[in-house]
């Protein structure tokens, strides 16, 4: 099944500041998505999405392509983002 993630660059408005990224496919609904903000110089990166799948690895989504990442642990059904945007913690029920 194919999944369309899009990610909206301001709360104030969309059209221009909506993208869709790169088509993520699993066949179930996702069990989570974070969005990794840019670290560092924002102007010249983007964002990056993890999405947990009921599978077991997570992926990294950006515009154009998508990452399996496996990780021992999974499936991730939460995730979230430090404030300095380098850590990642990820939450599993195994």
């Amino acid at each position: 099944r194919k999944f369309s993630v899009f990610v909206n660059y301001s709360v104030r408005r969309s059209g221009d500041a909506c993208h869709r990224f790169a088509d993520l496919k699993l066949s179930k609904a996702p069990l989570s998505m974070c969005v990794l903000p840019p670290v560092g110089d924002e102007r010249t990166q983007e964002c990056q999405v993890v999405v947990g799948s009921s599978e077991g690895p997570m992926y990294l989504v950006e515009r154009h392509r998508v990452q399996e990442v496996s990780l021992p642990d999974g499936p991730f059904i939460n995730f979230a983002v430090s404030s300095s945007h380098r850590l990642l913690a990820c939450l599993s029920d195994r």
